[in-house]
């Protein structure tokens, strides 16, 4: 009887990281300073507030056709990235070691090891050869015993132009990782989040340099 009930509490918990991971996707757009708040909590230093920008597609003279979610034919030519870190942490997870700015250094020096040249946001705000990387998090406390309902996803969004109106340019998403939501007991909530965030931007890395020659500085 007690497994029963784990289970079912279990499975609860899942469909819950679900409906907020599907809910935090249809907020503003990301910035370069900007904060997240949970409603009755305070800031979350370092987190911006969640984009709504469409899945573009793939568009040439001739013809439309859809693109996967996550093509890298769509990361050539670029010649860097700035990362944004956004969503929403709990406060003891941030506290436990998963902090925003720290994170970000991380991933911008793993991004720059690996031969993919880093700017920052007002930066790629003023050049097109460049895209804005975004690290969602989404990290959140339920339960008693206490677990962490996680999710961490990586997107790339550039400036495309609509098909239906060539002159239109609008920044969109273009490439992106899209992994279901974990769960994690609290003493390993750390290591898994950090592990699956490493993870996901090796996919990146690994894309991007299928399509771009690595540009390493000194």
């Amino acid at each position: 009887m007690e497994s029963r009930i784990k289970g079912g509490v279990m499975k609860k918990l899942v469909v819950l990281a679900i409906v907020l991971i599907v809910v935090g996707c249809k907020k503003g757009e990301p910035g370069p300073a900007a904060e997240s708040k949970e409603p009755g909590t305070g800031s979350a230093p370092g987190l911006a507030p969640m984009p709504t920008l469409p899945l573009s597609q793939a568009l040439t003279d001739k013809s439309v056709k859809e693109v996967s979610y996550n093509p890298k034919e769509a990361l050539q030519g670029l010649k860097g990235v700035s990362v944004t870190l956004w969503g929403f942490v709990a406060p003891e997870a941030r506290k436990a070691g998963l902090d925003s700015d720290t994170l970000k250094g991380e991933l911008e020096e793993k991004l720059r090891a690996s031969g993919i040249p880093v700017r920052s946001f007002e930066e790629v705000d003023q050049d097109p050869e460049y895209a804005y990387l975004f690290v969602k998090m989404d990290i959140r406390k339920q339960g008693n015993p206490p677990v962490f309902l996680g999710a961490i996803n990586i997107s790339a969004f550039q400036f495309v132009y609509l098909g239906r109106n060539p002159s239109l340019v609008v920044k969109s998403e273009t490439w992106a990782t899209h992994k279901p939501p974990f769960l994690w007991e609290e003493e390993a909530v750390v290591e898994s989040a950090r592990k699956l965030m490493f993870d996901e931007l090796d996919i990146f890395i690994n894309e991007y340099l299928a399509v771009n020659p690595a540009v390493i500085t000194k």
